[in-house]
């Protein structure tokens, strides 16, 4: 029986031109349809036609906040989609419904069909959501779970009404694998084109075949209009044809028999044809047999007018040859947008030439700059000390290193630690305790972009040859606290409590004494150098932007920004994360779930 009858007719047409003498040409037969509002009622009522381009981007695991249990894992889907082709006027959001449509078995007992007849058609009732962008991440509210069949719609409403949805069916397996540990890395490798590199993932932790790789990268601008997904075997990736001076995000999954991994953690670079100048005012030191201290100026040479391209890092090439025709025999130490570095292990008998190379935004580096050369070591430059205390036995530390660890937990914020290390001298009697000094300065821009130059004043550390032998390795700070560890040939000492990110020039002096008439005299040796730099930290306080202008008729917000202080590290980007409020909800809350979709992780 037929509860509704629709007329469609379609007419095959043809136009034939003819003349007096007869029939010349035929026309293409085309087909016009009767009644086209039924196929698309964009055309007749003024409500926007059918999103473009439904697609869904991820699927992938989550656990409820406090489970434990992994049957209680639900889905995560990301989809996105291209604005409708005819829009009748302003498009003020997308609705996006999904309904459980499989399997059957399931479908039967599902609490939400809309008929408990098991002789009627099967449908369940659909979940709606309205979101203003062309994106749409699913939550646990949703009910998404594994091993289901969902068809999701997503309609465009304009002022007239909700026009006509785009349908897409997606299946959850259930063996959807959950993380991978892709380490991302994304370098420049001309104005127009990156190389995508990563690490697969431990064959130890994830046991599935992974039989292909996807990568998806588009400019943050505009994510949906420039996304361009593609697939790879191997682990890299050449993208070319890019856009000059263009930000880029990039993201890399796995795929396996069971379904996709998650994205990787989102990557972004800046195309440029530019490539930045090597640092200016670099200088070598020798600062023990076995160490040189390299530093330099982060201003670049050449005109200060000319624009100064962003610079991450820096290349240092060090060699006892000055053979700079083959770079593959120079050594090399790659270090973070600073302006000093030790040169270690290094032939206490040759003399070394240095070259640096500054590295760009886009992971690229410029040329080479002038070399320095830099003798062997001659404590007197340093010193002062006549030929006869230098000659003395085990008069100065052997081997010595200095390296930023972790802090403490306790530490408070903005504190560091550093761990020296040095070689046990060979004479032994009459060694009693070492006397350390720390001289640290710092460099940094603050938040209103002026430069800063800090030089602490100097820090004395005792510790007793009786401490270290208890452990090589001991934590000190300046009240005088100390932890032990297991036994080497070296001492090794943790300093604490120490400024961040600077740079602290250590001085050790081992101190002898003998008895002579029921006296202790002490006496002068040789003093050990080495150079370090503290680790950089996070910034203590964000200030939080402020909205200063609000278009209604665009959806546009204009926020302002604030500069943070780089003194406990280089700031290298900003992100203005975004998240959805309840209009019930207080702004001031933090909100409960802390996933974000890359639409709402914007580069500033």
């Amino acid at each position: 029986m037929f509860t509704e009858i629709y007329i469609i007719l379609d007419y095959l047409l043809q136009f034939i031109h003819s003349t007096r003498q007869g029939t010349e040409n035929s026309g293409i037969p085309f087909i016009l349809n009767s009644n086209p509002c039924f196929l698309d009622p964009s055309i007749c009522f003024q409500v926007p036609s059918a999103p473009r381009n439904l697609r869904l981007n991820q699927l992938r695991r989550a656990t409820p906040p406090g489970a434990s249990d992994p049957k209680a894992d639900y889905a995560i889907l990301e989809l996105a989609w291209d604005p409708p082709e005819r829009t009748h006027g302003d498009i003020r959001g997308y609705q996006v419904s999904h309904r459980l449509i499989g399997p059957i078995d399931v479908l039967y007992n599902h609490p939400s069909r809309l008929d408990t007849d098991l002789n009627s058609r099967v449908t369940a009732k659909p979940v709606i959501r309205n979101v203003t962008q062309t994106a749409y991440t699913s939550g646990l509210s949703d009910g998404i779970k594994f091993g289901r069949t969902y068809q999701f719609e997503v309609a465009a409403y304009n002022g007239v009404d909700l026009g006509l949805p785009a349908q897409l069916n997606i299946s959850t397996p259930e063996d959807v694998p959950g993380s991978y540990l892709l380490h991302v890395r994304v370098k420049g490798l001309s104005a127009t084109a990156i190389e995508v590199s990563w690490t697969p993932p431990s064959r130890q932790k994830w046991n599935e075949e992974i039989m292909s790789y996807q990568v998806r990268y588009f400019q943050p601008s505009a994510p949906n209009e420039t996304e361009v997904i593609t697939t790879t075997q191997e682990p890299r990736l050449q993208i070319e044809n890019l856009k000059e001076r263009t930000f880029y995000t990039v993201l890399v999954r796995a795929l396996t028999r069971n379904g996709a991994g998650p994205w990787s953690a989102a990557s972004t670079i800046r195309t440029t044809a530019e490539l930045p100048e090597p640092p200016s005012q670099i200088n070598g030191l020798r600062i023990n047999p076995r160490q040189i201290k390299v530093t330099w100026n982060t201003m670049p040479v050449g005109p200060l007018a000319k624009p100064q391209i962003p610079i991450t890092g820096f290349r240092i090439f060090y060699s006892t040859n000055e053979n700079t025709q083959d770079l593959n025999t120079w050594q090399v130490l790659d270090v973070g947008p600073v302006t000093m570095a030790t040169l270690d292990l290094l032939d206490p008998q040759k003399d070394y030439v240095i070259r640096i190379k500054s590295r760009g935004a886009d992971r690229r580096y410029g040329r080479l700059s002038e070399a320095i050369h830099v003798g062997t070591y001659n404590p007197n430059e340093l010193t002062g000390i006549n030929k006869e205390t230098i000659n003395m036995p085990g008069s100065g530390p052997e081997d010595l290193s200095c390296t930023w660890v972790q802090t403490l937990e306790t530490a408070k914020p903005g504190e560091a630690s550093l761990k020296i290390a040095w070689k046990r001298p060979r004479q032994l009697e009459g060694l009693y305790q070492f006397e350390i000094q720390l001289l640290g300065s710092k460099t940094y821009t603050d938040e209103r972009n002026h430069p800063h130059r800090i030089l602490y004043e100097p820090r004395s550390v005792e510790v007793t040859v009786s401490m270290l032998e208890q452990s090589p390795t001991t934590s000190v700070n300046t009240n005088g606290y100390m932890a032990p560890a297991a036994e080497n040939s070296h001492y090794e000492l943790v300093i604490d409590d120490l400024e961040a990110n600077t740079v602290y020039d250590v001085q050790i002096r081992p101190i002898y004494t003998k008895h002579a008439q029921s006296t202790v005299n002490e006496i002068s040796t040789l003093t050990g150098r080495t150079s370090c730099r503290t680790q950089m930290l996070p910034p203590i306080t964000v200030p939080r932007p402020i909205p200063v202008q609000v278009k209604p008729d665009t959806g546009q917000v204009v926020i302002r920004t604030f500069r943070v202080s780089e003194s406990l590290g280089r700031i290298r980007r900003y992100y203005l994360v975004l998240y959805k409020v309840a209009p019930t909800e207080s702004p001031k809350i933090t909100p409960k779930s802390k996933e974000f979709n890359w639409p709402q992780k914007i580069f500033i």
